[in-house]
């Protein structure tokens, strides 16, 4: 109970974060102010659940207030199939808890690694380490 409780919090969070950065967007035809019809083209994937389905569904609305043109694959699939996706270049970005990262690069991290995912920045830092080394990506 304690984990969906906290899971909760979180997704509500971000998404307030998100209608509070929608909100902060320009009210012409772009948010650049610039008159150009987009800033760009980004693919968007969530898992196969509901919660992924609408927190990609609130940044799909924020790039596309940012000017951005937006390909929705919501519902991507589960997790590893996100992965791969985003590993392949099929899907730009991906809503994700930064603490899953402990799992999918479990067999790699060392004790003290592991030990360092239970703080916050130090779980995401250790997270986009180990992406970034296994995908040559940023991140």
């Amino acid at each position: 109970m304690h984990a969906r409780t906290t899971r909760m919090v979180l997704a509500c969070t971000a998404t307030v974060l998100l209608l509070m950065m929608a909100a902060c967007g320009s009210e012409g035809s772009d948010a650049t102010g610039t008159g150009e019809a987009s800033r760009g083209t980004v693919t968007i994937g969530s898992k196969i659940d509901t919660e992924g389905e609408l927190i990609s569904s609130i940044v799909k609305l924020v790039l596309e207030d940012a000017g951005f043109d937006v390909v929705d694959k919501s519902q991507t699939g589960t997790t590893e199939v996100v992965r791969k996706s985003i590993i392949a270049g099929e899907i730009d970005l991906c809503p994700e808890y930064s603490g899953n990262g402990y799992w999918f690069f479990l067999d790699d991290l060392t004790d003290e690694e592991k030990a360092g995912c239970k703080n916050g920045q130090d779980g995401y830092d250790t997270t986009a380490r180990s992406t970034s080394n296994r995908t040559g990506s940023s991140g």
